[in-house]
C-alpha cells in the first residue's frame, strides 16, 4: 500500500528529479559511480544476512535496501559492478520478471504454508520460486507486453478498470458475507479469547520475572491455607511450567493434595542460571525457590521449563544438561522426589491457527506442520540425564504428538485447542496432559493420607 511505502516511493521520486536536473557533464566519475554502486550492492545484501524472525520489520533494517537501490540506481551504466554484474543477461531477465515475480511469490507461498506444505521441505520450497518464476514470465510474456506495447492490445484500459471494479465487488461480497461459510477453512473453529491469566494465577504465583522475588503473592505456598494435613506439589519453572497448573488442579481436587506454585516467565527451574542476558533476576527467584522447598519440604517438586528455548539464541543464554543435573541433585538429596516435565510441543504460529486452517471435525485433528522436529531431538538426552540423578521424566509429546503429528485439539470432534498460542496449554490442554500422564504413569501424584517422602509415597 502506497500509505505505508510513501517514503520509499519518494525515494524514487528523488532520484528522478536529481537525474532529471543532472544535466550533462555532471555525472559521477567512474571511481565514485562504481563506488557508489558496490555500496549499494552490499547494503542490498546487508539485510539478509542480519535479518532474523526476531527482526522488527519495517524499521531501521528497511532503510538498507532503499538506499542500496538508491546508490545503484544512481551510479549510472558507466559504475563497473552495473557493467559487469547488473549488465548480465540472466540478471537482465529476472529483472524484467521482478515485479510479476514480487505480485507471484506471495499468494504461492502463503497458500502453500496455510495448507502446510514446504514449510520444513527445502525442496518444495524451491519448486515453489521456480513455480513463481515460471507465472512471472509468463505473465510478463502474455499480459504485461501485450498491454504495454501492442499497437492494439486485447484489453484496453476501460476493461482494465472493469476488471478490478469486479475484482473489487467480489472481494466486498466475501467481506460482507463473512467469507464463504461452505469452505472448511476456519469450519467450527472459534478462534475467541483465552482466559490464560486466571489459569494461571498471572500476577500472583506466575510473576514477570523483571518484577523480581516480591511479585510472588503470600498464598502461592499453599492452595488450601492452614491445612498441614496435604501432601503438597510444588510447581516450579517458566510459563511452561505454569500452564500445566489446570491439570494439576484438578488432580489435586481428586487425590486431596495441596499445590505450591512459584512460576516466573522466561526462567526456568535452574539454579544459578541467568536465562536472559538483559533479565538478572531469574538467578534470585530460583534461590528463593529453593529456600521454600526447604521452608515447605513438599512431596514432590514438578519441574517444567520451555527446555528448548534456553539455547544461547537471540537474547536467551545456554541451559546445559549439567546445570538441570546439579539442580535435580540438590533436591533429590534432600529426600524429595523430582518429576521433570519435558518439552510442550511448540509450533511456529499460534496453534489455534493453524487449526482454523487444518482442523477437520472428526477426521483431522493432527499436524507435522509448522512443529519443527528439532524441539523434540535433545528429549533422549535430558531424561537420560534426569533420571541418572534419581529424578523421574515425563515427556508430553509421548501424549500430545505420534508419527502422524501433533494434537491440535483436545477434543476430535470440537475444537477445543490443546494451545491457546504457540505452545501454552489452555486449561483443557492441560487437564488433558495431566491426566493422561498419570493414566499411563508418567507422573505419580500423591494422594491424601500419603505424607512423607520417597519410600513412603507409593
Amino acid at each position: 500500500l502506497p500509505i505505508s511505502r510513501f517514503w520509499e516511493l519518494l525515494a524514487g521520486g528523488v532520484l528522478a528529479l536529481h537525474h532529471h536536473h543532472r544535466g550533462a557533464g555532471t555525472s559521477m566519475s567512474n571511481g565514485t559511480s562504481t563506488a557508489a554502486s558496490a555500496v549499494g550492492l552490499l547494503l542490498l545484501a546487508a539485510p539478509m544476512l542480519l535479518a532474523t524472525n526476531k527482526t522488527p520489520f519495517p524499521g531501521w533494517l528497511a532503510l538498507l535496501p532503499v538506499i542500496g537501490a538508491y546508490l545503484v540506481i544512481s551510479a549510472g551504466p558507466q559504475a563497473g559492478p552495473n557493467r559487469w554484474l547488473l549488465s548480465n543477461r540472466v540478471i537482465v531477465w529476472v529483472g524484467l520478471i521482478s515485479y510479476p515475480l514480487y505480485l507471484w511469490h506471495w499468494p504461492v507461498l502463503s497458500f502453500s504454508l496455510i495448507n502446510g506444505v514446504g514449510d520444513e521441505d527445502a525442496a518444495a520450497r524451491l519448486l515453489l520460486v521456480l513455480l513463481s518464476v515460471a507465472l512471472a514470465w509468463f505473465t510478463t510474456r502474455w499480459v504485461e507486453r501485450p498491454l504495454r506495447f501492442a499497437q492494439k492490445p486485447l484489453l484496453g484500459p476501460h476493461a482494465l478498470v472493469a476488471g478490478v471494479f469486479f475484482m473489487g465487488v467480489c472481494g466486498y461480497t466475501v467481506y460482507d458475507q463473512g467469507g464463504f461459510r461452505d469452505r472448511g477453512f476456519n469450519h467450527n473453529v472459534s478462534q475467541t479469547g483465552y482466559a490464560w491469566n486466571k489459569w494461571y494465577r498471572n500476577g500472583q504465583c506466575f510473576i514477570e520475572t523483571r518484577k523480581g522475588v516480591e511479585a510472588f503473592a503470600p498464598h502461592c505456598a499453599s492452595l488450601h491455607a492452614g491445612d498441614g494435613e496435604r501432601p503438597r506439589v510444588l510447581l516450579w519453572g517458566d510459563s511452561h511450567a505454569a500452564s500445566l497448573l489446570p491439570g494439576l488442579r484438578v488432580q489435586a481436587a481428586q487425590l486431596g493434595f495441596d499445590i505450591a506454585q512459584f512460576n516466573a516467565n522466561g526462567c526456568p527451574p535452574v539454579v544459578d542460571f541467568v536465562a536472559r542476558r538483559d533479565e538478572p533476576h531469574c538467578t534470585a527467584i530460583n534461590a528463593h525457590v529453593m529456600a521454600r522447598i526447604d521452608e515447605l519440604q513438599p512431596e514432590l517438586v514438578v519441574m517444567g521449563g520451555y527446555w528448548h528455548n534456553y539455547s544461547g539464541d537471540g537474547d536467551w543464554n545456554a541451559l546445559t544438561l549439567a546445570q538441570i543435573d546439579e539442580t535435580v541433585r540438590a533436591i533429590t538429596s534432600r529426600g524429595i522426589r523430582v518429576v521433570v516435565i519435558g518439552q510442550l510441543p511448540v509450533a511456529d504460529i499460534a496453534q489455534p491457527n493453524i487449526a482454523a486452517r487444518l482442523f477437520v471435525p472428526g477426521e483431522v485433528n493432527r499436524t507435522r506442520s509448522y512443529f519443527s522436529s528439532s524441539q523434540f531431538e535433545a528429549r533422549e538426552s535430558l531424561e537420560a540425564r534426569v533420571r541418572a540423578v534419581g529424578a523421574e521424566f515425563a515427556a508430553p509429546a509421548d501424549v500430545l504428538c505420534n508419527d502422524e503429528g501433533c494434537l491440535l485439539s483436545v477434543s476430535e470432534n470440537e475444537f477445543q485447542p490443546i494451545a491457546w498460542d504457540y505452545g501454552h496449554l489452555t486449561d483443557k490442554g492441560s487437564i488433558m496432559l495431566i491426566e493422561e500422564l498419570v493414566r499411563r504413569g508418567a507422573l505419580a501424584l500423591p494422594a491424601a493420607g500419603e505424607i512423607g517422602h520417597v519410600g513412603q509415597l507409593r
